[in-house]
């Protein structure tokens, strides 16, 4: 909306964490449906309603601060007549060069849309676009990562043919890249960023070929992850990447209307394919323009380093493999010394208890020799006072 926020760098308004609360509580709605009822959830979840109100309130705020500046703002450029809407301005040019926020201004000026629709629309835009394309490029440099084709070698081979040397990127250079623009709708087909949508009923109306009718008021869930993947649209390989289907459908597309061909020639199902879709539509979404451009300022380094990465990681293993070997070495090293120090010791036990053995025989023969001179002296002493007697 023309607004500079950096609040996922520096979020000192908790606006990101708002947001990221409200898509928390929103999954887990999903899946404990009974919290949609606002009075369960009051009764079974205290502290999720009081998030949830008061992540609303934080948003309605923030939101319905940037829509009034805006709207102030362009009311003023209005009345000196720089937002004039006639003559050069209400060409398709002027028309596209305004902003999300004051295109829905003008529907606004000729009495489309209230206040209050604007407040909701805002709201939604920014709601919806908080992680899409963040999430969505993931995706692509997944399927990319985990393509067994050429799908790698065409995309470099044509990003590398048309960049110019000086390295900037613009929408005609994007415009151009048309394997690029069929990778990443194949990418956004297969693995859908918004698997889900949800569409309130405005009025009454009969499901086409039933009797079947959906009351006003009521809430359609569209499964846009298994509509994408649909075999009565996509073929046997529904279920298999190939950016391939994309550009076979730009060849044929002329073919359809003027009622020749079939099979492929036909165009596909216009709830087919949904990716940031509000209203349906064949092709690839405008916000795959500005995907598409960020994609490729980035995706002919991230091939080109592939390469050194998986060198980086094949020196890492050898270099792991390398100190294991070396730490086993180690090991070994030390219980070959440890083996040498035990097998020291005990000889050097065994030398002292011989030792002590010895010198203990030995004392004992001294003694043993002591006391027999002993006895044969007093023997003796004996002999010769009994001599003396007689």
């Amino acid at each position: 909306m023309g607004t500079p926020t950096n609040f996922t760098q520096n979020d000192d308004a908790n606006i990101a964490h708002s947001y990221k609360r409200l898509l928390e509580i929103s999954a887990m709605r999903v899946l404990k449906p009974w919290l949609q009822i606002g009075v369960i959830q009051r009764w079974l979840a205290p502290e999720l309603d009081a998030d949830c109100k008061k992540c609303y309130k934080m948003l309605d705020d923030f939101v319905g601060d940037i829509v009034r500046s805006k709207h102030q703002n362009w009311r003023l450029r209005d009345a000196v007549g720089e937002g004039d809407t006639t003559g050069a301005e209400d060409s398709s040019t002027g028309w596209q060069r305004r902003i999300f926020i004051e295109q829905i201004f003008h529907l606004a000026a000729n009495g489309e849309m209230t206040l209050e629709e604007i407040m909701q629309e805002a709201q939604s835009m920014v709601l919806v676009s908080f992680e899409t394309v963040s999430n969505s490029i993931s995706l692509a440099l997944l399927c990319l990562a985990t393509s067994r084709g050429d799908c790698q070698r065409r995309l470099k081979a044509e990003i590398a043919s048309l960049i110019p040397d000086s390295g900037h990127v613009g929408l005609e250079q994007v415009q151009q890249m048309r394997y690029l623009d069929a990778f990443l709708s194949e990418s956004l087909r297969l693995l859908a960023t918004v698997p889900m949508n949800l569409r309130h009923v405005s009025r009454d109306f009969q499901l086409a070929g039933r009797d079947a009718i959906v009351p006003r008021n009521s809430i359609i869930v569209m499964d846009t992850f298994n509509m994408q993947r649909d075999e009565r649209f996509w073929g046997p390989t529904a279920k298999q990447f190939d950016p391939e289907r994309f550009l076979d459908q730009e060849r044929s597309g002329s073919g359809s209307e003027s009622g020749s061909g079939s099979g492929q020639a036909k165009r596909r199902h216009s709830y087919s394919f949904l990716p940031f879709s509000k209203a349906g539509g064949g092709g690839a979404p405008s916000h795959s323009i500005h995907m598409t451009s960020t994609c490729s300022q980035n995706i002919e380094d991230i091939l080109d380093s592939q390469q050194e990465e998986e060198e980086e990681v094949q020196q890492e293993e050898e270099q792991e493999e390398k100190q294991e070997r070396e730490q086993e070495e180690e090991v070994q090293q030390e219980e070959a010394q440890d083996q040498e120090q035990q097998e020291e010791e005990a000889r050097r036990a065994f030398l002292g208890s011989f030792f002590l053995v010895f010198v203990g025989a030995m004392s004992w023969g001294e003694l043993s020799e002591e006391e027999e001179r002993e006895e044969e002296q007093e023997e003796e002493q004996e002999e010769e006072q009994e001599q003396g007697k007689e």
